[in-house]
């Protein structure tokens, strides 16, 4: 669907109203007063562009929100069940490193051990140290393997991190990485550094428009017009 396929109701008043505004010039209290009324006039073109988009999104946003509620719990369980298995075969992979390191070690020791004798026995007869070659080396599980559909799965190693288990009355709380606030980090007396730390728009304009100011925030003066419809 392109642009050309979406008709709005409103869209050529809209369209028209936009046009008016070139003709208007403010310099007499009659033209001022036909200006103000171009207010008002916008003002209703805009709610009405605002309703047809809305009337015109509506069905497709509900499509949307009920295909996302169907997909996102699936998506999810699909992932966790994955980092599940996946934990799993790390876990199968480590112990038989383990175990084929345990297996070396023993085999080294046992070479170790014949070759301490063999140096005994010379030493004793004077006979020259028989060559003992050292035991084979145990494979260990390749990083890579190519799974039965084709595809090639690597265990790799990566670094994440994560914020620490804090106390709060008496309680352990695992802070999440997507809710800590500046001060928060300074009430757990975390020294993350401050330019870490997003900036809050709307915290800022709220404390603006209360007449405060901000560290660092410059404050302008922005002059408009602002319209309250009568009785």
């Amino acid at each position: 669907m392109t642009m050309q396929d979406i008709t709005l109701p409103s869209q050529r008043i809209a369209e028209k109203t936009a046009q008016a505004a070139l003709a208007i010039v403010v310099n007499s209290p009659v033209s001022e007063s036909q200006a103000r009324a171009y207010l008002d006039t916008v003002d209703v073109a805009v709610k009405n562009l605002e309703n047809d988009a809305e009337a015109l999104k509506r069905p497709h946003l509900d499509f949307v929100a009920k295909v996302n509620a169907l997909v996102k719990p699936l998506v999810t369980l699909l992932r966790d069940r994955r980092t599940e298995l996946a934990d799993k075969i790390i876990q199968y992979v480590e112990w038989c490193k383990a175990e084929a390191a345990k297996e070396q070690a023993k085999e080294l020791k046992k070479y170790e051990a014949k070759v301490d004798r063999l140096e005994e026995k010379a030493a004793r007869t004077g006979a020259p140290v028989p060559i003992v070659p050292p035991p084979p080396v145990i494979a260990q599980p390749p990083k890579t393997v190519i799974s039965e559909t084709g595809a090639t799965q690597t265990i790799r190693v990566t670094k994440d991190w994560r914020l620490p288990t804090v106390v709060v009355d008496g309680q352990a709380v695992a802070l999440e990485k997507d809710a800590l606030t500046w001060e928060d980090a300074q009430r757990y007396g975390l020294k993350i550094p401050a330019s870490f730390f997003y900036l809050n728009p709307g915290k800022v304009g709220q404390i603006v428009r209360a007449g405060g100011h901000v560290s660092g925030i410059e404050v302008v003066e922005v002059k408009g017009i602002s319209v309250r419809k009568g009785a």
